[in-house]
This record gives structure tokens, C-alpha cells and sequence, in this order.
């Protein structure tokens, strides 16, 4: 992820530390606005955006999604397209650095 965002690894643990994160919160709000990212905006299956995102079981990637969403991936992109929201952030949302602060 450091390499992701041009930063060393040092510098990236020093800005999660700041910001009072680790990289498993981190990572996970990552693959979260992915795949919100995805279930909005592609017709793409659950299978194939659980393996975009690395998982091998399309039921662990639910099960993942409910705990970050409340709600399964399904029932996310069929309210994200009735409402018409946009459910991304950028990377730098997502760290808690100011914009266009990702290097550092």
C-alpha cells in the first residue's frame, strides 16, 4: 500500500498512527469504498468484484461487506441505483490526510 500511494512504509506508519488508524481499519475501508465503487457504477457479479478485490470465496467477501455496510453487496447496489449516491472517497478520504496530501 505504501508503494500505492509513493510513500515509504515508515511514512505511511506514521500517518496511520496520526491519524489513530492501522493498516487493518485501513485496508478494509479500502476494500469497502472499492467495492461500493464497483457495485454503484459497473454491472460487474458479486463473484467477479470479490475476485477483483482478492478473495477467492465470493461468501467471504459477503460476509465482509455486511460487516462494513449492514447490508449484503446485492441489497447495496440495487439502494446505491435507486438513490443515485456516490458511495466513493478518494484515497486521501480514506487515510484522513488533506487533499493532495497522499505522498509524504
Amino acid at each position: 500500500m505504501a508503494a500505492t500511494l509513493r510513500v515509504s512504509p515508515r511514512t505511511l506508519q506514521r500517518k496511520l498512527e496520526l491519524t489513530g488508524k492501522d493498516f487493518a481499519r485501513v485496508r478494509d475501508e479500502t476494500l469497502s469504498e472499492l467495492a461500493c465503487d464497483l457495485l454503484s457504477n459497473t454491472d460487474h457479479s458479486v463473484s467477479e468484484i470479490s475476485r477483483k478485490l482478492g478473495y477467492t470465496d465470493p461468501a467471504s467477501f459477503t460476509m465482509a461487506f455486511k460487516r462494513w455496510r449492514g447490508m449484503p453487496p446485492t441489497a447495496f447496489r440495487e439502494a446505491s441505483r435507486y438513490g443515485g449516491k456516490n458511495y466513493s472517497l478518494s484515497s486521501e478520504q480514506v487515510l484522513g490526510l488533506p487533499r493532495g496530501d497522499a505522498s509524504g
